[in-house]
Parts: C-alpha cells; sequence; structure tokens
C-alpha cells in the first residue's frame, strides 16, 4: 500500500515548519556550522523531505535572507501606518537602534564573509532582482508616509542602509570606543534625511 499523497495543507505546514527551524538553527549556529541535517532534526522531519521544498541548503539561506528583508521592511510598514502620539521619526529611530542588536541582525554581521560568498554565486539577474525589491519597498514606505520621493529617493535609503550594514560588518577598522557614538549618528543622519526640511514635523 503505497503511502498516502500529503494535501496542499499539509505540504504548506510542512514548509513553514522547516523554514521556521531552519532559520532559528542559522540564526543560534551561524552559517558554516548549520547543516540539512541541523535542519531537518530541529524541524523533526525526515531528510528526503527537505528537499522536497528547497534545492540545496543555499537555496534555503537565499529564501532566508529574503524573509529577514521582509520582516523588517514590514515592522517599518507598521510603524507607518499605526496611529500614535510619538512623531513617526521617534518611532523608527528606536526602531532603527533596536534592529542593530536583533538577532537576525546580527546573523547577518558574524556571517558577513560567508554570505557575500553565497551572494556571489547567485546570477546577476537574481542579484538584480534583490535590489530592486528593496528599492520599490523603499519606494512604498515613503508612498505611504506621504514623503515626497523627489526629495527622499529610495536609492539613497537603500545605499545609506548598506553602508550603515557595511560599517557595522568592520568594526575591526574603527575605534570600537567611539562605534555606539557612530552608529547613533548614522541613525541622526538618515532620520534627517528622511524627515528633514519639509517633512520635518513627521
Amino acid at each position: 500500500m503505497s503511502p498516502r499523497s500529503l494535501t496542499q495543507q499539509e505540504k504548506d505546514r510542512q514548509y513553514t515548519k522547516i523554514f521556521e527551524k531552519g532559520k532559528e538553527v542559522l540564526v543560534r549556529y551561524g552559517l558554516q556550522k548549520t547543516s540539512v541535517d541541523d535542519i531537518v532534526k530541529a524541524a523533526g522531519i525526515a531528510k528526503g523531505t527537505f528537499y522536497v521544498h528547497f534545492k540545496s541548503k543555499e537555496e534555503f539561506v537565499l529564501r532566508a535572507l529574503h524573509d529577514f528583508h521582509e520582516s523588517y521592511l514590514s515592522e517599518v510598514e507598521r510603524l507607518v501606518t499605526e496611529h500614535s502620539t510619538i512623531p513617526l521619526k521617534e518611532r523608527l529611530r528606536v526602531f532603527i537602534k533596536k534592529m542593530y542588536t536583533a538577532p537576525d541582525f546580527m546573523f547577518f554581521l558574524q556571517n558577513h564573509e560567508e554570505l557575500s560568498i553565497l551572494l556571489d554565486s547567485i546570477s546577476a539577474d537574481q542579484e538584480t532582482s534583490i535590489e530592486n525589491y528593496e528599492l520599490s519597498m523603499f519606494a512604498k514606505l515613503l508612498d505611504m508616509a506621504g514623503i515626497d520621493k523627489r526629495v527622499v529617493k529610495p536609492e539613497v535609503l537603500h545605499n545609506y542602509v548598506h553602508i550603515i550594514y557595511f560599517g557595522s560588518c568592520y568594526k575591526e577598522v574603527m575605534s570600537k570606543e567611539y562605534f555606539d557614538v557612530t552608529l547613533d549618528v548614522l541613525t541622526d543622519g538618515l532620520i534627517h534625511y528622511i524627515f528633514g526640511g519639509e517633512n520635518n514635523a513627521l
């Protein structure tokens, strides 16, 4: 008697379990030390089931990176749309500072070299797709906040965020005693760029 085929709903639940448990393992142990065996053990599924949903560990990692991006952007979207007596620029400032110490952001920093090698291996089309996705999300968030994209350009926000990220990856070439102060200055500069001038009251 052949095994029963899974329904689409069961497949979706299976995928979600593998993906969520796998991300937890990645963040806890790092990219290099995490194997497919570690992921399936955490998810409590057979190794073959992993390959039903992912071609390789590398594909899993790329999807995880996309998901981390989406979670940050979704949080900013929530900040933009929520009703609050606290100005948006102050809420965004707090969010950015908290982001620096979030587990998934620390995963990016601690695994920067391995992630760079992985991203170097993807096609130019995939790389362009990632960049276009980020730019479209920045543009969407600016529109939601009622900020003129002719004044605050999504491309500049994209570059600024990456400058902060890459700067955080190379702490060893900086004065460590002043690193946190430097991040505060960079954050303030980003907030001023977004909310300065005509948008200062937001």
